[in-house]
């Protein structure tokens, strides 16, 4: 397994970049990551929807997401349901989820576990949808809503816990319930409370995810965000100091992005990267011109050989690491 990661690393890094873009073909990837909405009701100081966002906000139409599921159900398994936003705002998620899981694909979404009511709770289990991401980032008030701002912390609970409980009650498999819990300088500490906690409340896995410190900022200021929200303990960081500086742990300088299908935003452009949350890499719009048509575009395959090496202009400001998730299974 050793040597095959380092030929395919060998191949990226030194082959790739130097062949032609007319002639690289990049089969169609099994995941799809689809925006249901880039409105949000919180203020996350780090995230970019509630900061620096300037693309017009709106949700995804069921009848464009039944269009794109039609297209791309032969060749997807998994559909990523968010990106910027929050994506129990969008009224027709749960239409939208159980119409491509009855196509037999796979979707999981995320919250920030600020939007409940009994409609929803039923929509969840009558969509069949895969999974759902519940996100809690502390296990006082006073830690989670450091940096969920605008969240009050018992009613985020109140509904993470109900969704559990209702989980158990319709005796359903679906969906996995999975916490995540962004590891900050806050909260890092709570992380043993965190795990008998989740594991009362019913939650069936849990990621430990690293923070990212800001994709849009100067590397001034995202050393100035290291000092209030960079943990302390290194195994959770996505970071390090390199005397003065800060960097990022990547391990591999290829980027898993290049053969991945882009990022559907709520209104059909299909962005290349998770991290444009701006728009500024649209490749073409896929209700326009077909899914396909658009992945295997010459605009395309050119940005997507950039990309591989991380030479592409929104790869100057990237903050995936290889320290991402650390993830916890709670049941068997």
């Amino acid at each position: 397994m050793k040597l095959l990661r380092t030929a395919k690393k060998i191949i990226a890094e030194n082959i790739l970049p130097r062949v032609p873009s007319s002639l690289l073909r990049f089969p169609v990837n099994s995941v799809l990551m689809i925006e249901p909405t880039n409105r949000c009701n919180l203020s996350c100081p780090l995230c970019p929807a509630a900061t620096v966002m300037k693309r017009k906000r709106g949700d995804m139409k069921f009848d464009d997401f039944a269009k794109i599921i039609d297209e791309m159900h032969p060749f997807a398994k998994k559909i990523y349901f968010w990106n910027f936003g929050e994506p129990f705002l969008n009224a027709e998620i749960f239409r939208m989820a159980e119409y491509a899981e009855k196509k037999g694909l796979y979707v999981k979404t995320s919250t920030n576990s600020t939007i409940w009511s009994d409609k929803i709770y039923d929509d969840i289990f009558s969509s069949r949808i895969s999974e759902v991401i519940v996100c809690l980032d502390g296990i006082t008030g006073r830690t989670h809503e450091f940096y969920r701002k605008g969240s009050n912390f018992e009613k985020t609970v109140a509904g993470i816990r109900r969704l559990c409980e209702e989980k158990k009650k319709r005796n359903s498999l679906k969906p996995v319930i999975c916490l995540q819990f962004v590891v900050m300088k806050e909260n890092e500490h709570e992380i043993p409370q965190l795990l008998g906690m989740a594991g009362e409340m019913g939650i069936d896995t849990i990621t430990l995810k690293s923070v990212s410190l800001g994709s849009w900022v100067t590397d001034l200021q995202r050393k100035l965000n290291a000092e209030s929200f960079l943990p302390g303990q290194d195994r959770y960081r996505r970071y390090t100091f390199s005397g003065n500086e800060l960097v990022l742990k990547r391990d591999i300088r290829v980027c898993s992005w290049a053969r991945r299908n882009g990022v559907v935003l709520w209104n059909g452009d299909l962005a290349a990267c998770c991290y444009d949350y701006d728009g500024e890499s649209v490749m073409g719009n896929v209700l326009k011109e077909g899914y396909l048509s658009v992945l295997k575009s010459e605009k395309f395959r050119q940005a997507r050989k950039r990309m591989i090496t991380r030479y592409y202009p929104i790869c100057k400001r990237c903050q995936i690491s290889s320290v991402e998730i650390k993830p916890v299974r709670l049941k068997g």
